[in-house]
This record gives structure tokens, C-alpha cells and sequence, in this order.
């Protein structure tokens, strides 16, 4: 999964027993897709166990949004 970059791997803990994987996290529904895909695919897996919490793409896209407005400054800086 470190290698798929469509996933974000601070929204996500993998925890490996044996077999089993167990997927955790805060996701959108198409990346906590992705991420069930990616670790069906892997050899070895033979039980995925997810418990994610899923929020919407729109609140994703929203909350870049915020991120980018607050990162760009109102004013000029002031030099003394």
C-alpha cells in the first residue's frame, strides 16, 4: 500500500497478522475502496478486516479548499 499513490498513508493504519490484515482509518469511499482492492491483491492476504470511517468526496474537496484559502495571506507582510 506504501506504493499506490492515490492512497494517503496518514489517513490509514494497516495492522498484519499472520494472514489477516485489519484497515483502519478516516477515508473517502473511493480510497477506503482502494485501499480493500490493493490489499486483496497482495499475496499472503488471506482475511481483510475494515473499519474505516468514510466521508464524502465533496467534504474533502471543501475542506482543500479551506486549507488553501488560509494558507494564502490577506494583507502584504509589514517590514520594519
Amino acid at each position: 500500500m506504501i506504493f499506490t499513490d492515490q492512497l494517503p498513508s496518514h489517513s490509514m493504519v494497516i495492522v498484519a497478522e499472520g494472514s489477516s490484515f485489519y484497515l483502519m482509518g478516516i477515508l473517502t469511499q473511493s480510497k477506503a475502496d482502494l485501499a480493500k482492492k490493493v490489499a486483496r491483491n497482495t499475496n499472503g492476504v488471506k482475511d481483510i478486516f475494515t473499519y474505516f470511517d468514510i466521508f464524502s468526496e465533496a467534504k474533502n474537496r471543501l475542506e482543500k479548499q479551506d486549507k488553501a484559502d488560509q494558507s494564502q495571506p490577506n494583507s502584504p507582510p509589514k517590514f520594519q
